[in-house]
């Protein structure tokens, strides 16, 4: 028990440092360049670790002792942190050190997420819970890395960040897992197993995941690109207000956690997939009110509210996917599956952010044309995956 609550209060550690350090130092870039197509690039490139590093961090993981790696991760995420120091606070440097850290946090998650089967046998609830904790720290994270940006300097921020994470990685070095066994295989032995195990034997894995990357793709860019510039250099709101703006979504997403906990035994196929209908609904919605108003507050306020609603349907059907992701993959490929999961659901994000960035540059009621047509092609693919559950129980029966 003690090392349950040791493992969730030092995820809440590293989450809420990392989202607050992301915050501050995307809302630095987008303060110093004033381009929607710089910033998407910059947090576009970001994201490269994910996708090209993945497959070895999950053989990693399963050749590493769980609580080994994560501590050693958090750890060295503080130095690098105090490599910046050394370097500058221009752009250039913020974008190699945002790089670094992706790597870092490429095999952070699925060493987290592998660790969860090692403390506890309970996946539904444990996965809730670190879903309660990240939305959580997505209040708290924006907030608090708005308020110290404006009143001191990005400076403090970092400073923060290394001594946070310092705190991280001593609870966790505190934490007892159940013994695994590693899998002590070469790099590409592992992964051509992983491959193998996700794409011959599991195809139903496979299936799940690419359903839930594409839908990744299509709102990814909304709410991190599109959300932020949106409020920040269209309407001219501060990044205070924009602080709070994030939080609304941590809002929205710690609910829609604290509601699946008490529904989760009776969510199927079918009422996931209905939360993605309700996403291309809202997506609609916020492309007509961008189309054809011009006035300021009703705007912030249309889109404030639709992402919300998003924000909440998108972790519910993230939680589902991950705890049935979860059930179907043996132990000793679990952090190799954990590492593809991240692959695939995070590849197509960069393609989204570059979209939305470009889509950026059109005025306002051309972004919101440009909406419309994504929330046309979401209604899509949510009606086919309809269609393909249903033949799918006609077949069982």
């Amino acid at each position: 028990m003690n090392t349950y609550y040791l493992y969730l209060i030092g995820q809440a550690n590293s989450l809420v440092i990392n989202q607050m350090l992301k915050f501050a130092l995307y809302m630095y870039i987008l303060d110093n360049t004033g381009s929607s197509v710089i910033y998407s690039n910059i947090i576009a490139f970001s994201m490269l670790p994910i996708i090209f590093f993945s497959p070895i961090a999950g053989w990693i993981c399963d050749y590493v002792k769980k609580k080994k790696l994560i501590v050693m991760l958090d750890f060295t995420s503080g130095i690098i942190l105090s490599l910046f120091f050394l370097l500058s606070n221009k752009v250039i440097a913020i974008c190699i050190i945002l790089f670094i850290l992706g790597i870092l946090g490429t095999l952070e998650t699925p060493a987290t997420q592998a660790a969860v089967p090692l403390i506890t046998d309970d996946l539904n609830k444990t996965n809730t819970e670190i879903a309660q904790i990240s939305s959580i720290s997505a209040i708290l994270a924006p907030i608090l890395g708005g308020v110290i940006y404006n009143t001191f300097s990005i400076n403090k921020i970092i400073i923060f960040s290394i001594i946070g994470f310092g705190i991280t990685a001593f609870l966790e070095s505190l934490i007892k897992m159940k013994n695994e066994q590693c899998i002590r295989d070469s790099a590409i032995l592992g992964i051509k197993q992983g491959i193998k195990y996700l794409f011959v034997e599991e195809k139903e894995i496979l299936k799940l995941v690419l359903y839930a990357g594409v839908i990744s793709c299509e709102i990814t860019g909304l709410l991190t690109i599109a959300f932020p510039y949106i409020i920040r250099n269209t309407l001219q709101y501060s990044t205070t207000v924009y602080g709070y703006a994030e939080g609304s979504l941590g809002i929205a997403a710690i609910g829609a956690t604290f509601y699946y906990s008490f529904t989760r035994r009776k969510w199927d196929s079918n009422k996931t997939n209905n939360l993605v209908i309700g996403i291309g609904g809202c997506v609609m919605i916020t492309g007509i009110i961008l189309w054809m108003c011009q006035t300021r507050n009703v705007i912030f306020i249309t889109i404030l509210v639709l992402c919300s609603i998003i924000q909440f349907n998108i972790n519910i059907f993230s939680i589902v996917c991950l705890s049935d992701i979860m059930r179907k993959t043996k132990e000793e490929y679990m952090g190799r599956i954990m590492g593809f999961v991240s692959m695939i659901t995070n590849m197509f994000q960069p393609i989204s952010q570059i979209i939305y960035g470009r889509g950026l540059e059109y005025t306002i009621s051309g972004f919101g044309k440009f909406l419309i047509v994504i929330a046309v092609s979401i209604l899509g693919i949510s009606l086919y995956r309809k269609n393909v559950i249903k033949r799918e129980k006609k077949q069982l029966i």
